[in-house]
């Protein structure tokens, strides 16, 4: 009886420890004295990190438009844990008073330092005035993991005299299916999203954190072709270079559409990958459950055989329709057509038109037309 014991602390201890200054999926915000100093406080010597987060989604991340829209919907102080995680020592996690920083949302202090030292995946070569905490999971996909991979809360997590639980139903997998890509044993989140810049001869791990809602990261990942696959039949095969997880992916309302549009760009025709989610119909009979439901998924799958990731479709258009085609478009949009009623989130912020470009339709190729995967 002992071992079994001692077996089970062993291995709670190591699982702890993996990764024991991560964000536990905004379950605890980070407590810290009212005295810890601004991200302000690191730009004389980190200037171009600093540079980088100041215009990142990182800092925005408690004050975008998106955000606070959502925020408005549905008040939970678990959100809160993620997009502004600081907490003055002591503070009460349902008062935003008792946040610090709100306004610089996830901040060089918000994942570097701990226990008054400095959080770093390798310590410096060059002699410091800071104190630090030498954590090699910092370059793992892992770390990102705790803010970026959660399941639902069980029922709405808003329900009265009920404590917050989550619940088995994934809302952000963007960890797991970068797990099951081409890239687990190859890339990290980092790889990616930090790479490697320089100034002058200064080298450093970019913090601007680019993804989903860069213009330019988006414009060089993606290409889109069209096929006459038979009679008034198009073929949509689009291509992502180097995404190692599925797309969309994050934030349950972001779409990737593609627009078909005539010679004034007026649109024609438009197909839209995303994730669908529903009002679970077994809840609130069964109380241990997420209020939601995932009832389909049409997405860009991860790459599983090499490094890009390719989605095919054929669709049905009319001859007139198809004869009237000029331009094609790629968009991100980050809200649900459903929401739109009192929404206040601008229109600008609503959706991103990242790639422009002329139609040109080509003639059927003799590879095999697979539909893609969708679930439910």
């Amino acid at each position: 009886m002992k071992l079994i014991l001692l077996i089970i602390l062993i291995f709670q201890f190591s699982c702890k420890e993996k990764n024991p200054h991560g964000f536990d999926r905004g379950l605890k915000p980070i407590s810290i004295p009212e005295s810890t100093l601004s991200a302000s406080s690191c730009q004389e010597c980190h200037e171009e990190q600093y540079k980088d987060w100041k215009i990142s989604r990182h800092r925005a991340a408690f004050t975008n438009s998106l955000y606070t829209e959502s925020h408005k919907r549905e008040p939970l102080s678990w959100c809160t844990n993620c997009h502004a995680p600081l907490m003055k020592a002591g503070g009460d996690v349902e008062n935003i008073k008792d946040r610090l920083y709100t306004e610089e949302g996830v901040s060089c202090i918000v994942c570097h330092v701990r226990e008054g030292k400095i959080l770093v995946a390798k310590l410096p070569k060059k002699i410091s005035e800071h104190r630090y905490i030498e954590a090699a999971y910092m370059q793992s996909s892992e770390f990102c993991a705790s803010c970026h991979q959660f399941p639902f809360p069980v029922g709405t997590g808003m329900e009265k005299n009920k404590k917050f639980h989550l619940s088995t139903q994934a809302m952000q997998n963007t960890y797991e299916e970068w797990k099951e890509s081409y890239y687990a044993d190859k890339k990290t989140c980092q790889s990616c999203h930090m790479p490697e810049a320089k100034v002058g001869k200064y080298s450093y791990k970019s913090h601007s954190f680019l993804g989903g809602h860069s213009k330019s990261y988006l414009s060089e990942t993606f290409e889109a072709e069209f096929f006459s696959v038979e009679e008034n039949r198009l073929l949509l095969r689009l291509k992502a270079k180097q995404i190692g997880h599925a797309f969309p992916t994050g934030d349950l309302f972001r779409t990737l559409e593609i627009r078909l549009l005539d010679k004034n760009k007026q649109e024609i025709w438009t197909h839209k990958l995303r994730y669908k989610y529903i009002q679970n119909p077994e809840y609130p009979k069964n109380p241990n459950i997420s209020a939601k439901k995932l009832e389909s998924k049409e997405i860009l799958l991860p790459p599983y055989a090499n490094e890009d990731s390719t989605y095919e479709k054929s669709f049905a258009l009319s001859r007139s329709d198809l004869d009237k085609i000029r331009y094609y478009r790629l968009l991100m949009v980050y809200t649900h057509e459903k929401n739109s009623p009192g929404n206040e989130v601008p229109h600008e912020d609503r959706e991103l038109l990242f790639l422009e470009n002329e139609f040109k339709l080509q003639k059927n190729t003799k590879e095999d037309v697979s539909e893609p995967k969708s679930e439910g």
